[in-house]
């Protein structure tokens, strides 16, 4: 089997004539949420074009037809992800409900005979017939926030030994430009109802919920991501993202470093972990299953959705050690001192230069002063320290096409 025939890419097409043609200009987004020590780069939105809301007739009929290109193979038929024993356990959990005495019996029978009942086939929430996974998935690739692989057995393609999410950009409500109310029409898969930003948000977390259990996804950053993003991504990031007791020894040592620089008061631990991975590109291994919690007289029985990380070994350690860290203060502090005593204009007939001059003179606070410096260090001129996607190729790995990054 050729390399090509392994992966099911799920991923933006090239946009029709019409749809190119009633985008808007560019905009700079400005991230409402302020990150510890953001290493930013800037990118152009597209906002998605408002248009009325398509007949109902036209949803029923193709929700569930995907363009042939990223149609995805039978779901229910997953490999058991490798090493799954370890997977690290995130302290923080959801309730997904309280068990009625119904269900209760269905957990009695099995556990699949309860998901069965509460869930269509091949889902792990409900929204509606429209809203499915293939919904959420198609909002965060039409918006251009993220890639999404699934990656075949080589030896059953009818099965998905795994998943790979890339993740390009978080759309905020400024660059939302709207209410978020307001409905808008996927672009490229016009087929599927319309979404508002609450629908965006949900998507982050329900395009995950592939499979309980036995199936992961491998979560890495584009190269070219910013770090921008809104608030309520730093929550999706206390589920969905790797926890530092699943670090490797190298790795947790620098991110203790990590905090010993940036330390301040009343932020949670995986507020500083977003920080410390979106900085230095580091991709993580992420699973969630199902949990059936009974406190006999103290609370009802609960549906519980727990969330597992894992540390990809091929990492390249040197990319976020202890010496990255400290270059990275280091870069940190100096542009700041500078900016404070003494700003240069290194290029003189630079017009962005000598705006940035200006609007560094014009501050009145060190978190004004901090919030420029961030914007300067994310300039083309600015050194390219991570990895480049096509690093990701390797065969070694359960993950099998990714490399060392």
């Amino acid at each position: 089997m050729s390399k090509d025939t392994k992966k099911i890419v799920f991923s933006k097409s090239k946009p029709s004539l019409s749809a190119s043609s009633s985008s808007s200009s560019s905009l700079p987004i400005h991230n409402s949420f302020t990150p510890l020590s953001p290493f930013p780069r800037f990118r152009p939105s597209s906002p998605v074009p408002i248009s009325s809301r398509p007949p109902y007739s036209s949803i029923v009929q193709t929700t569930r037809i995907l363009p042939q290109s990223i149609i995805r193979p039978n779901i229910s038929s997953i490999s058991l992800p490798t090493d799954s024993s370890l997977y690290s356990i995130n302290p923080n959990h959801k309730i997904i409900k309280i068990l009625e005495p119904i269900e209760e019996e269905k957990v009695s029978q099995s556990f699949l005979t309860l998901i069965d009942y509460l869930y269509p086939r091949n889902c792990h929430f409900y929204d509606s017939d429209q809203k499915n996974i293939d919904y959420y998935q198609a909002i965060l690739v039409d918006t251009g926030s993220v890639d999404i692989q699934h990656i075949l057995n080589p030896q059953n393609p009818s099965k998905i030994d795994y998943s790979k999410i890339k993740i390009k950009k978080i759309i905020s409500l400024e660059e939302w430009k709207s209410k978020p109310f307001v409905q808008k029409t996927l672009s490229n898969f016009n087929s599927y109802s319309q979404y508002n930003y609450y629908d965006y948000q949900e998507a982050w977390e329900k395009a995950l919920l592939f499979r309980n259990f036995n199936h992961s996804w491998f979560i890495y950053y584009d190269e070219q991501f910013s770090n921008n993003y809104p608030r309520w991504f730093v929550k999706w990031f206390k589920y969905i993202g790797i926890i530092p007791n699943a670090f490797s020894k190298q790795i947790l040592e620098a991110y203790n470093k990590f905090i010993d620089y940036f330390k301040q008061d009343g932020i949670p631990d995986f507020e500083y972990t977003l920080q410390f991975m979106t900085i230095f590109q580091i991709p993580w291994i992420f699973s969630w299953t199902y949990h059936y919690q009974v406190k006999q007289d103290i609370s009802p029985p609960l549906l519980l959705r727990h969330y597992r990380s894992k540390w990809w070994n091929k990492f390249s350690i040197e990319k976020a050690n202890i010496a990255s860290v400290q270059k990275y203060y280091m870069f940190i502090s100096s542009q700041y001192e500078t900016s404070v005593k003494t700003p240069i204009i290194q290029n003189p007939n630079s017009f962005q230069d000598q705006d940035y001059i200006i609007r560094l003179q014009s501050c009145s606070t060190p978190e004004e002063m901090q919030r420029i410096i961030n914007e300067i260090n994310q300039s083309p001129s600015g050194s390219k320290r991570f990895t480049n996607e096509e690093d990701l190729q390797d065969s070694q790995d359960p993950y099998e096409d990714i490399g060392p990054i």
